[in-house]
């Protein structure tokens, strides 16, 4: 569900399960951030072969690593 996707801060929280995937890299990392606030966490995404959520679930990862690397990039030119 996406209660808990914004806002919320459990500290007891280190494991998060994701039944559903989102087409979108931020809401995934702001999903993922509900986890781990304190200690290191872990994220399990659970996704079916051949359907939306598997898409969703690509197209997330690809803009996340496209993210990731304009910060490195970023990064080296400051």
């Amino acid at each position: 569900t996406s209660i808990g996707e914004e806002g919320i801060n459990i500290p007891s929280v280190d494991h998060v399960i994701f039944y559903d995937a989102v087409p979108s890299a931020k809401r995934s990392i702001q999903r993922k951030g509900r986890t781990a606030r304190i200690r290191p966490g872990t994220v399990v995404q659970l996704v079916a072969r051949a359907t939306l959520d598997e898409t969703y679930y690509y197209s997330s990862l690809s803009q996340e690593k496209r993210m990731e690397h304009m910060l490195l990039s970023l990064n080296r030119e400051l």
